[in-house]
């Protein structure tokens, strides 16, 4: 059904991003691509899905058995094409026959697959990243592919929400749909029929059944084993919220409000390390973005070292600098041509000096596990999605935040990495700073936060 031959792809026609890759895939077949950041597998994938041409090789298709490809991205906010659930679903179907009632029946279909019932009304941009991902890949269910190719689509998911994606695609591959996955996670590329492993442009086959006993030391290495002491954490309050809500007004037909946070209160002391988990759609982002600022809450008060941050009198600037937040998808938060301005991005305004400046972009790139020598002066937009999240790690650490937010740091980053990143932040922590992370990986924020804020439906567990 799929050939690959010899296939080499480079961006700058020096280094090799895709090096010899040759394998083979039936109708029907499941295919798992592994490996670190930069390894290669998002590229591939999309030469594949004919997104991007080799420079030589060949992929070649089977058109009796192919008539229709989907893919879906690492960041869905890429491949949205309406404000409205339905609208952008409904655009998959714009060149079908169906009828208009039996088009907005496929699409309440698709959208309980993926477990987003009755949200053919709700807004693109007021759902959480985990929905977002969850009706990006509805959106390409709707158009009855024969072959799917998938970008680390679980990795902004919460359990339940990533388990049935996989069931999904288990019954979908029954069906005799081609599945080629982006992953990870050893557990999920271990349930696939063939895996690639990547390593710099080159790929190593294996069998799925293999995979579990070859790496299996590899996943215990990165999870066993002791954290550093746990850190005596003062009793100051930096942080601390009154009955805050968030509502935001509903596209419904009804047009009541919906509410996003429900009187949340909550403190958070100086030099804590806090982990923030809850389903998808469960507040957890909505809750960073008011105490950060970003947002102001319906109802109730936000405080820093107890003064109000939404009082006329309170110094913004101040605030700004003290806090350092990164977002969901890395590609909102990227401004430069090139890895060392962006990480500086923001630093004069901020107040930094010249030497104050060159240090902090220097350290920070080496924090966030890229070699300086190697990035500095390249292209962020042209990394892979695990390098961008890396750079913009950098730029929230260079500007020296008292407190680091960070939601979803570890989508998309590769096993060693994420143990790396914890014990970089827990370091931090010893030294005074004050960490708040969203996260799905129970099991990291387990081993490593001092108290864990559960959300459910807006309200805290």
């Amino acid at each position: 059904m799929i050939d690959v031959k010899d296939l080499c792809f480079s961006y700058d026609g020096e280094i090799q991003a895709i090096q010899d890759v040759s394998f083979s895939l039936s109708k029907g077949e499941s295919l798992a691509l592994l490996g670190d950041n930069g390894s290669g597998k998002s590229t591939l994938i999309k030469l594949l899905a004919g997104m991007l041409k080799p420079d030589s090789g060949t992929i070649t298709y089977d058109k009796s058995l192919i008539k229709r490809g989907g893919m879906v991205f690492q960041n869905p906010d890429n491949q949205f094409v309406s404000s409205l659930v339905e609208e952008d679903l409904l655009y998959g179907l714009r060149d079908n026959i169906l009828s208009k009632k039996e088009k907005e029946k496929k699409v309440s279909e698709v959208l309980n697959l993926v477990g987003l019932e009755g949200f053919e009304k709700k807004s693109t941009h007021e759902i959480s990243g985990g929905q977002k991902q969850l009706v990006a890949i509805a959106g390409v269910l709707i158009m009855s592919p024969d072959v799917l190719f998938l970008d680390e689509v679980t990795s902004m998911l919460d359990h339940k929400s990533g388990e049935r994606i996989i069931d999904l695609l288990r019954k979908l591959k029954e069906e005799g749909i081609t599945i080629i996955y982006v992953t990870h996670e050893i557990k999920e590329a271990a349930l696939f029929d063939k895996i690639l492993i990547g390593d710099k442009g080159r790929f190593t086959f294996f069998e799925g059944s293999d995979l579990t006993r070859e790496f299996e030391s590899v996943s215990k290495s990165v999870f066993l084993g002791k954290n550093a002491d746990i850190k005596i954490v003062s009793k100051e309050t930096l942080i601390s919220c009154e009955k805050i809500s968030l509502s935001y007004k509903s596209h419904m037909r009804n047009n009541h409000n919906n509410y996003v946070l429900k009187d949340i209160s909550l403190s958070i002391a100086k030099g804590e390390f806090i982990g923030i988990k809850g389903d998808t759609g469960s507040g957890k982002t909505s809750l960073i973005r008011i105490l950060s600022g970003l947002i102001k809450p319906s109802k109730g008060k936000v405080y820093y070292k107890g003064e109000d941050i939404n009082n006329s009198r309170f110094d913004e600037k101040a605030y700004r600098k003290a806090i350092g937040i990164m977002f969901q998808f890395p590609d909102t938060q990227i401004f430069e041509e090139t890895v060392e301005k962006d990480v500086g991005f923001g630093l004069d305004y901020l107040g930094f000096n010249l030497e104050e400046k060159k240090n902090n972009i220097k350290n920070a790139i080496k924090i966030a596990g890229l070699p300086y020598e190697k990035y500095a002066s390249k292209n962020p937009y042209l990394l892979s999605d695990g390098e961008k999240r890396r750079v913009v790690l950098a730029g929230v650490l260079s500007k020296r935040p008292e407190i680091i937010i960070l939601d979803e740091p570890i989508a998309g980053l590769d096993l060693a990495y994420r143990k790396e990143l914890f014990s970089t932040l827990k370091e931090m922590q010893n030294k005074g700073k004050t960490i708040i992370i969203i996260s799905h990986n129970e099991e990291m924020l387990y081993h490593y936060a001092d108290r864990i804020i559960e959300l459910k439906d807006g309200h805290i567990l």
